[in-house]
C-alpha cells in the first residue's frame, strides 16, 4: 500500500530492489511481476520507479561533488565531454572528478600561445578520450593517436563508435612510439598504466594480477611522420607512462617541425632520462613551461622538487619564437 505521495508504493518498492541489490534483469522482472498486479498503473508504476532511481543518482553524485554531464542511451552509460561522448562501461576513471577536462586546458594553452592547432599528435592515447575530444573541438583539424595495447584499442573502438555525428578527422594507429623501429615490450593487462618501461621500478606491474608482457609494433615518431605525410605537428601530447624519454632522439631529428607538446613527466623513469628529454626539446627549439604557461628557467631543479611530492606532472614545451610572439 502506498502513500499519498506515492500511491502505487513505487519509492518503497525501489528502495527495497536497491537494498537487495539485484542485477538489472532481476530488477525488471520484478517489475514487470508488480506492473502485472496493476495494468492499469503500468506507466505510472514504472515512470514514479526510474524518476526516482534517477533523482537519487543525481544526489549521490551532488554529494559526491560530481558536477559532469551523463547520457544514458540504449543501455549504455555515457560522460559527455564538451561533446565527446566517453564510455562509463569501459572506464569509470571519468567519474571521479568533474573538474575542467585536460582537453580544454590543452586548448585554452595553445590558443595563449597563439598556435593554431592543424595537426595534433596523441602518443599514449589509452581508451581514446582526449583524441575524441580534440577531433570533435577541431573539426577542421587532423588528429592521429597511437595506442599499441590490445584492450585499450577495443575500448577505444567503443568510444569512437558511440560518437554522433561520426568523427571523419580522427586516425588510429595501433603501434607504440619509441626509439626503435620493429617490436618492443609492452605490458599488456594494465589499462592506463600500459607501459613500454616494464624494468626497474615498474616491474610491479609484471606481478600485478592479469598484466603480461607482449612484442608490439612499434616506430619512431619521425617515422611514423613520414609514412603518415606529417610535415608540421601543432600540438604533441605524450604520455606513456615512462615511455616518454625513449622520443628524445625523434624530438632532436625534427627539430622546427614541433609548434607545441604538452608531456607528461612522472616517477616512472629517472630524472636524468627525463633530463635528456628536456634537453632535447631545448635543442629543438623548445622551452619548458608548467601549466600556467610559467616558463621554467631552471626545469630539472623544479621537476625534481615537485616529483619528491608527486607521481607525476604535466609541462608544456613551446617554441621560443611562438612565444616571444604571443609575449609581444
Amino acid at each position: 500500500m502506498g502513500s499519498p505521495e506515492d500511491p502505487y508504493g513505487a519509492v518503497d518498492r525501489l528502495r527495497a530492489l536497491l537494498a537487495r541489490r539485484l542485477a538489472p534483469q532481476e530488477a525488471a522482472a520484478e517489475l514487470r511481476a508488480a506492473v502485472a498486479l496493476h495494468p492499469r498503473r503500468g506507466r505510472a508504476f514504472q515512470a514514479q520507479l526510474l524518476a526516482q532511481a534517477f533523482r537519487e543518482a543525481a544526489e549521490l553524485a551532488v554529494q559526491c561533488g560530481w558536477t559532469g554531464k551523463v547520457v544514458l542511451s540504449g543501455g549504455k552509460v555515457m560522460v559527455d565531454q564538451d561533446g565527446a561522448l566517453l564510455s562509463a562501461d569501459c572506464e569509470d576513471r571519468y567519474f571521479r572528478s568533474s573538474g575542467p577536462f585536460a582537453g580544454r586546458t590543452m586548448l585554452e594553452g595553445l590558443e595563449a600561445f597563439g598556435i593554431e592547432p592543424r595537426t595534433v599528435l596523441d602518443v599514449g592515447a589509452n581508451i581514446g578520450d582526449l583524441s575524441i575530444y580534440f577531433a570533435r573541438r577541431l573539426p577542421e583539424a587532423r588528429v592521429i593517436a597511437f595506442e599499441p595495447a590490445p584492450e585499450n584499442l577495443r575500448d577505444f573502438a567503443a568510444n569512437l563508435a558511440l560518437q554522433n555525428p561520426p568523427l571523419t578527422n580522427l586516425e588510429l594507429v595501433a603501434e607504440a612510439v619509441s626509439d626503435r623501429t620493429g617490436t618492443i615490450a609492452f605490458t599488456v593487462g594494465a589499462g592506463d598504466l600500459n607501459t613500454t618501461m616494464i624494468e626497474g621500478n615498474l616491474a610491479r606491474l609484471r606481478s600485478a594480477p592479469g598484466v603480461t608482457v607482449a612484442e608490439v609494433p612499434t616506430d619512431t615518431l619521425e617515422n611514423l611522420c613520414r609514412r603518415l605525410g606529417v610535415d608540421q605537428i601543432d600540438l604533441l601530447k605524450i604520455d606513456t607512462e615512462g615511455g616518454e624519454p625513449l622520443l628524445a632522439a625523434s624530438i632532436r631529428a625534427m627539430a622546427g617541425r614541433i609548434s607545441s607538446a604538452y608531456v607528461e613527466i612522472s616517477t616512472y623513469n629517472s630524472l636524468g632520462a627525463y633530463a635528456e628529454l628536456v634537453a632535447a626539446f631545448d635543442q629543438a627549439g623548445l622551452v619548458m613551461l608548467d601549466k600556467t604557461h610559467r616558463l621554467l628557467p631552471d626545469p630539472i631543479t623544479w621537476l625534481a622538487e615537485r616529483l619528491s611530492a608527486t607521481t607525476a606532472i604535466n609541462v608544456w614545451f613551446v617554441q621560443r619564437e611562438r612565444l616571444e610572439r604571443a609575449a609581444g
